[in-house]
């Protein structure tokens, strides 16, 4: 691709003197992305994400992104990983690859910028699509890298600038200019998948089969995409009704999703599991046969839990919700004391007691009633599962309902569902109770 083509490329695809986050690694692709971006207005702010797996390497791609962000004089923020290991290669891949992205948007917002740009070329979307056909994922894994997608919950756009250049032409520019750049070792490792496509099977195609496979994997990348967006529109018409909540798409209607043509619901949940895990799951078609057939059967309260054990799926009588483990840590908490005319602010909620009991204690029993204090909870179990029950909470819900209890072990308040005091506050105690995030709406759809 012509130089100048490439900058109109790259403003088409992000308005002029915006701030950017360049994820740099210091390797031929990310130094041709940083020198092509210098030919533009944007602000650049450059990422460098040390993984520490290797130390040597470590410290050599530390010691070069420094020294190279010095010589363009552009900013740079250096982030060291630890304890980065998984059973496989690929589980590290991985794992290397999400903790990579959520940094990098944590540092876009840091800079006030609404835009991620990384290096990956028309040699990564050709081993990306190689990857995926034989993972076993299905048409939709043959569709090609986006140039731009939003990442979920949040403004911040995804920008891939150079998935039309091959690294044939990246490296060529980069030697006659006298750019200088240094090689990952792990990318001539042949323990991963992608460096065996990259380095024994796409040669053999060149020399055995066709010479020319990155002129006709771009054109096939071209059409795929043009069905990719047939079926976009259609997914697009679909979620109105199957994730019809604002700002809730990890919530799914499902009776809505029976209703759908079986082969546009698997394609409509690859497309809700890739974008709800930010690309972390492309699914494989075995794994959208399974969460299909939970989506449609699940009995409630049951839970899908993915492979990797970070995202969890759960089945209510006519929702299904995906949380991400993270998510749900961060909504446990424990036990706490709060005195009289206290706001407390809670994950799930924020209770306001207003009286003159004081030292009330907030719990998060649900069905974990033998981990907590049994002088405050003791012999309760029975009168929260009925209340739990009246109320149609599922199972894996009630883990997360606050519980209020005096210093005598009264329970004044089981979230919103159940307030002892409730037709006279002023006598002992007023707790009101306002739902304000996700929750409320798995509550109110349960």
């Amino acid at each position: 691709m012509e130089m100048e083509k490439l900058t109109n490329h790259i403003y088409s695809l992000i308005p002029e003197r915006e701030k950017v986050v360049v994820g740099f690694s210091g390797g031929a692709d990310s130094c041709f992305l940083v020198e092509m971006l210098r030919k533009t207005s944007l602000e650049i702010f450059l990422f460098h994400l040390n993984h520490n797996i290797d130390e040597e390497w470590s410290r050599k791609s530390v010691e070069f992104t420094k020294e190279k962000a010095e010589k363009w004089g552009l900013p740079l923020k250096t982030i060291k990983e630890e304890n980065l290991t998984d059973d496989t290669p690929s589980g590290i891949e991985a794992k290397a690859r999400l903790i990579r992205y959520n940094q990098l948007i944590k540092h876009a917002e840091e800079s006030g910028s609404k835009y991620i740009l990384t290096a990956h070329n028309l040699n990564d979307a050709i081993e990306t699509l190689l990857h995926n056909l034989f993972r076993g994922c299905g048409i939709h894994g043959l569709a090609p890298l986006r140039s731009k997608r939003l990442l979920l919950d949040s403004d911040i756009y995804l920008i891939r600038p150079l998935l039309e250049v091959s690294r044939h032409e990246i490296e060529e520019y980069l030697e006659s200019n006298n750019i200088d750049y240094i090689n990952d070792p792990s990318n001539e490792s042949m323990t991963y998948t992608r460096n065996r496509i990259r380095h024994e099977l796409i040669p053999l195609i060149k020399e055995r089969l066709n010479p020319s496979i990155e002129a006709t994997m771009k054109r096939f990348l071209v059409i795929a995409q043009q069905e990719e967006d047939f079926w976009y529109s259609l997914i697009e018409r679909i979620k109105r009704t199957v994730t019809p909540y604002t700002n809730r798409e990890n919530i799914l209607r499902r009776e809505e999703y029976r209703k759908i043509n079986v082969s546009l619901a698997k394609r409509f949940l690859q497309d809700w599991i890739f974008r709800l895990t930010n690309g972390f799951y492309i699914g494989d078609y075995d794994f959208i046969l399974k969460l299909d057939d939970f989506v449609r059967n699940g009995k409630t309260a049951q839970k899908f839990i993915f492979p990797r054990n970070d995202f969890k799926m759960f089945c209510g009588r006519k929702i299904a919700v995906l949380f991400s483990q993270s998510m749900m840590d961060e909504l446990k908490f424990n036990e706490q004391k709060i005195s009289c005319e206290e706001t407390s602010s809670l994950p799930i909620c924020d209770i306001v007691i207003n009286d003159r009991i004081r030292n009330q204690r907030i719990f998060l029993p649900g069905r974990n009633l033998k981990v907590t204090n049994k002088n405050f909870l003791e012999n309760k179990g029975h009168f929260l599962k009925k209340v739990f029950q009246e109320n149609n909470v599922p199972f894996w819900f009630r883990e997360y309902i606050p519980i209020i209890v005096d210093d005598n072990g009264e329970i004044l308040c089981v979230g919103d569902i159940y307030i002892k005091y409730k037709k006279s506050f002023s006598s002992c105690c007023k707790a009101e109770i306002i739902w304000k995030n996700r929750w409320d709406l798995i509550w109110k759809s349960r």
